[in-house]
């Protein structure tokens, strides 16, 4: 399946490989995905930083994904075909996720906010912790 960044246009191929990731599918129309986009934005530093792309895949059109995304960096927004979504997320559910292993395979699916979820914030939120001690360890 093939997306395109919504800023610069450049083709990612999702389940390729390479790098883990976790997709987001979040709704314009979705007032509780409107919600999630600071915890989301939170959350991209400390994953780049562990190795883990997050991106929100969206099929809705350019112009109303940038409104809906509005301060968060649209580096971190993709959008496919609907056709190529719904391989994805046939029933549409949002807000909800997949994490994908290194090697493109399904580690976890679900809404944003389950169990999965919140384990993979407090992971992300310890490795900063991890690094702000480390850094500070060596500080002068």
């Amino acid at each position: 399946v093939q997306a395109r960044a919504l800023r610069g246009g450049a083709v990612h191929r999702m389940g390729a490989g390479g790098q883990a990731a976790v997709l987001l599918f979040l709704s314009s129309k979705c007032p509780k995905c409107k919600t999630k986009l600071p915890e989301i934005g939170r959350m991209l530093e400390p994953a780049e930083q562990a190795g883990l792309d997050i991106w929100i895949v969206s099929h809705e059109p350019g112009w109303r994904l940038r409104q809906f995304l509005r301060g968060f960096p649209l580096t971190r927004a993709l959008r496919m075909k609907l056709r190529d979504y719904k391989l994805l997320n046939p029933t549409l559910a949002s807000p909800s996720y997949m994490m994908v292993n290194h090697e493109g395979v399904l580690e976890a699916a679900g809404t944003i906010g389950d169990d999965n979820w919140l384990d993979l914030r407090a992971q992300l939120a310890d490795s900063e912790v991890d690094d702000a001690e480390t850094a500070a360890e060596g500080a002068p």
